[in-house]
């Protein structure tokens, strides 16, 4: 967990709002492929460990059926 990073507290935001966004996961480029959707969080927690990173763990609820399509990057690269 990054107290820094903008994602993970919008993330922590979406939970309390309970508002469903547009979401992507963009696989690694050899693969091409971008899964988007729409989704949003139902559950954000976090373990605390000695002497280890503070870790988070979150669960979305997919709203409708996600599309699999190339990524911008790909398209063109014959």
């Amino acid at each position: 967990m990054d107290g820094e990073d903008e994602g993970q507290d919008e993330l922590y935001t979406l939970l309390a709002s309970g508002n469903v966004v547009d979401c992507s996961i963009v696989l690694p480029a050899k693969i091409g492929k971008t899964w988007s959707f729409k989704a949003g969080v139902i559950r954000f927690s976090t373990s605390i460990d000695v002497n280890d990173a503070v870790k988070f763990d979150m669960t979305l609820a997919v709203s409708g059926q996600p599309v699999l399509a190339a990524t911008q990057q790909a398209q063109g690269n014959g």
